[in-house]
């Protein structure tokens, strides 16, 4: 859940130690290499996302390494209408969070940019994939041919090496050092993308998995090398899913230096959580944030991967330096179009580079300066970068092209209640009126099964509108039930409903159903705290908030609220001095508590 994360230091030195020299690459007499048409793909959340189409129908497919084989959500089969093939009993998969039992179907045409398939299977199991796609472009597709990501650019291309035997074949690079590493070859039990690296001098098997959003080291291997639990440095970083609807803690460790292919990154962090045992025997997986800081060639021809550095943070596992923002520089290319610079501002975005990604956005709207998403992607940004003042503007531009895009309507609200921390009270009776009427103009025009109810109902909650947010929490889950974020919507439920102070056993339930899937959870905690607070159980309440606290003890809604039950309890000096201290962290905290008649 994204409350529950906290991300440590940004700034990763990359030192490339040891790599083939590019040039001459792939130069031998006879040998060329042919590329296909290339495959846009936008980065949203960290998914790799692509278009295709099946059985005609516009999909979303999110590109995923790691999957042995293509697969569909259960609610993606469903409204794709695909035929149900046998399927060996007991199939079932393993990932991040466990395993799942699955299904097959098949589709009779599958095409994506100009090239097309016929009669292509696909596995039905697990979540709904964060509802961004209705599936996974997994091994079975990805091995069709030589296959080539620079999601950094917004692309990724399949390629087919002629007469080129074991030549070395990053044939972009020039003068660019290449690294070059060894896969496993595949078989049955393990078909994935697997080689071998250094983690602090010890040997480890690594899996390059397109689909997780972030790179992961497994909790045994940790152990083993002293980066669990309790070890130094190490700090719990929320729940994280993957293939069932089950969550699982995360953690964060320092890492002193991880050696791959020739590269070396060092003093960097990486996140620390379970796997399965049938997780391709892989003790760290290498995610979207890793293929995003490189240019990667994976030869299914020679068993090879080759990789160039793009740029970046390798794992950004951290907030950005909003100060930043004045040093953006644009380096557009004299021939992008409008399409490819949105989805490179989409990875620089997704890298957390939003100098870059900004740049990139004025420059597409420039090109195209009637497309109100360029605006609205801009606007998305600043915000992320702290800086809502000017994502209002963006989204006011956006809203004058396009008066009814959700999305803007959403995003103006966001700026406004962003703007809020600052105000006067007057100003900020202003600003929550004026992002409700938003909320409420982009209830009436989102499609129902849209997954920007979640966001409307987060946004609501903070507005105050908390009917608006009951409404679209329930639209949420109705259609979007397999999804992992199900406990989020579920504390968005209770929080609602104890804000509002009205059928607080019906609010208990939705937290409770949520701490069911996420123990522990420091946002669920602390809704439910302010459950026992409406029913007046002071005890409980301070036990919610003190466990709330306990993994994350700078959150200032569950701080002001600790006080409360503390001032109940006669806790007079605990209480202010919760008080005080959430009010530097936010000095809006008051306020939003006075909102819903909460008050020392």
């Amino acid at each position: 859940m994204a409350r529950a994360m906290q991300r440590p230091s940004r700034h990763a030195p990359v030192a490339l130690l040891a790599m083939l020299c590019a040039a001459g690459t792939a130069a031998a007499a006879g040998c060329r290499i042919e590329r296909y048409p290339a495959i846009p793909v936008t980065m949203k959340d960290m998914q790799a996302l692509i278009r295709v189409r099946i059985n005609g129908k516009p999909a979303i497919l999110a590109v995923d390494s790691g999957a042995f084989f293509s697969m569909l959500s259960p609610q993606g089969a469903r409204r794709l209408k695909l035929t149900d093939l046998y399927a060996p009993p007991g199939l079932f998969l393993a990932g991040v969070g466990g395993e799942t039992l699955a299904d097959l179907v098949s589709a009779h045409t599958f095409s994506f940019d100009h090239q097309r398939l016929h009669n292509v299977q696909f596995l039905v199991a697990g979540n709904d994939y964060f509802s961004h796609a209705v599936g996974l472009l997994g091994d079975n597709l990805l091995r069709m041919a030589d296959v080539e990501f620079d999601f950094a650019k917004g692309f990724m291309r399949f390629v087919k090496p002629v007469h080129c035997g074991n030549l070395p074949l990053a044939y972009w690079a020039g003068h660019q050092p290449v690294g070059m590493l060894d896969l496993h070859h595949p078989t049955r039990r393990t078909p994935q993308f697997i080689g071998s690296a250094r983690l602090d001098g010890h040997r480890i098997t690594v899996m390059f998995d397109t689909g997780a959003a972030r790179s992961v080291l497994s909790l045994s291997m940790a152990q083993r090398l002293q980066l669990g639990p309790g070890d130094p440095g190490v700090k719990p970083a929320g729940h994280i899913g993957g293939i069932t609807r089950r969550l699982v803690k995360s953690w964060i460790a320092p890492v002193a230096r991880l050696r791959i292919g020739g590269e070396t990154i060092e003093h960097t962090h990486v996140m620390v959580a379970p796997m399965p045992p049938l997780s391709a025997d892989a003790d760290m997986v290498l995610g979207a944030d890793f293929f995003l800081a490189h240019h990667i060639y994976i030869a299914n021809s020679q068993d090879k991967l080759y990789f160039t550095y793009s740029g970046g943070p390798v794992f950004a596992l951290d907030e950005p330096e909003p100060a930043a923002l004045t040093h953006a520089a644009a380096h557009p290319g004299a021939t992008a179009t409008a399409a490819e610079l949105i989805r490179r501002g989409m990875a620089a975005r997704a890298r957390q580079e939003y100098p870059q990604a900004l740049a990139d956005f004025k420059h597409a709207c420039t090109l195209d300066a009637t497309a109100a998403r360029c605006f609205v992607y801009g606007g998305q940004t600043y915000l992320a970068a702290n800086q809502p003042a000017l994502a209002l503007a963006d989204f006011q531009t956006a809203l004058r092209l396009e008066p009814r895009h959700y999305p803007a309507l959403l995003g103006r609200a966001a700026a406004r209640l962003a703007l809020r921390r600052s105000a006067t009270t007057h100003a900020w009776v202003v600003l929550t009126s004026a992002a409700t009427a938003d909320l409420t103009a982009a209830s009436r025009v989102m499609p129902p099964d849209s997954v920007a109810h979640m966001m409307l109902g987060m946004l609501a909650n903070q507005a105050g509108a908390f009917p608006l947010a009951v409404d679209a929490f329930n639209a949420w889950i109705r259609f979007h039930r397999d999804d992992n974020a199900v406990p989020l919507a579920r504390d968005g439920l209770c929080w609602a409903w104890a804000a509002e102070n009205r059928h607080l056993p019906r609010a208990l339930r939705d937290c409770d159903r949520a701490l069911a899937r996420v123990p522990g959870s420091t946002p669920v905690l602390d809704s439910r705290g302010l459950v026992d607070l409406r029913l007046g159980k002071w005890q409980r309440a301070l036990r919610d908030y003190d466990a709330a606290l306990e993994a994350h003890p700078h959150r200032p809604l569950p701080l002001y609220g600790r006080g409360l039950a503390e001032l109940r309890l006669g806790k007079t000096s605990a209480a202010h001095t919760d008080f005080a201290a959430a009010q530097r962290i936010d000095p809006d905290t008051a306020r939003r508590y006075a909102q819903i008649g909460l008050a020392p």
